[in-house]
């Protein structure tokens, strides 16, 4: 009796990469983002471009970089925070000239975006509001 060798089904293979690939918020959230958030103080609101770079997941810890644009700086850092299910919780430490600012962003995965808001604190006022990030 000679043993023969039977290829993975096509149909599992396909099958694995549906469920790896799209469950949770896990490596599907690793990439490029961008968005703007409706940041600001009640209705004195502005526009700020935020760009996310998500380089990777260790369990539950996100990493990776971000961007975000404030009072025509650009500032950019270090990206960290945690993850649960669907949820992102991350922090941009962002420089620009000397001047640092963190800007949390709390986010859940719907569809192919992520929804949700941020919130930062320049010499001692909240500015926060609503984004959306789509993948760049």
């Amino acid at each position: 009796m000679h043993a023969t060798f039977r290829p993975v089904s096509w149909r599992l293979g396909a099958c694995l990469w549906v469920v790896l690939g799209t469950s949770g918020c896990g490596g599907g959230v690793v990439g490029y983002w961008t968005g703007v958030c409706d940041a600001g103080i009640g209705v004195d609101r502005f526009d700020m471009d935020m760009h996310l770079e998500i380089d990777g997941l260790d369990g539950d810890r996100v990493e990776g970089g971000g961007a975000f644009r404030y009072n025509d700086f650009l500032f950019t850092g270090e990206l960290k925070g945690n993850r649960d299910d669907d949820a992102l919780d991350v922090d941009i430490v962002g420089v620009a000239g000397g001047y640092t600012i963190t800007n949390r962003v709390l986010l859940e995965r719907v569809g192919d975006e992520l929804e949700g808001v941020c919130a930062m604190t320049d010499q001692d006022e909240l500015l926060e509001g609503e984004i959306t990030f789509a993948r760049d």
